[in-house]
């Protein structure tokens, strides 16, 4: 279970909640079989059919790494959005977010949140792996013409999910 400071709702896509003034309490079903992203480098996650299900070039365009996370970028196809991945190595999700500006999910039995980043045109998802591993998969928009956004960001957590369990 994780408990997130957030507004007061019966139920947010599908999970169940109880409430207490302003905090609620989300239970999500993690997979018996967790994924460990220790050592796994960000750009090497999606192989060539998944970048273009998420229609975006096979080769990165963008990574950097430090001792607790990778984060690599990928271009869409048609230029007008960019993906980009972070695997956070020793972060749950309750220090992976700004609690203020979240909407609790959860993607393929993890919990997870929708970050909205300041309104921009931007949308992303923290997903939990475990209580101190997480990963973030987000898009931007790169021109007018862009995509739904949190499809696309949506769309790369599961991509992220699917390859962890390989």
């Amino acid at each position: 279970m994780i408990v997130l400071v957030s507004g007061c709702s019966d139920e947010v896509d599908g999970l169940s909640q109880t409430k207490d003034s302003a905090v609620v309490s989300v239970t999500a079903s993690v997979p018996a079989q967790e994924a460990v992203v220790r050592g796994i480098d960000s750009c090497d996650v999606l192989d060539s059919a998944a970048a273009r299900r998420l229609g975006v070039a096979s080769q990165p365009v963008d990574h950097d790494s430090n001792e607790f996370a990778t984060r690599c970028s990928w271009i869409g196809l048609d230029k007008n959005f960019e993906a980009n991945l972070t695997m956070n190595e020793a972060v749950g999700l309750d220090r992976s977010v700004d609690l203020d500006v979240h909407i609790p999910v959860e993607i393929q039995g993890h919990p997870a949140v929708q970050v909205d980043e300041n309104g921009g045109p931007t949308c992303r998802y923290w997903v939990e792996i475990t209580s101190n591993q997480t990963f973030s998969a987000g898009a931007s928009s790169l021109s007018a013409s862009a995509p739904p956004l949190c499809e696309k960001a949506r769309a790369l957590a599961s991509e992220v999910l699917d390859a962890l369990r390989k």
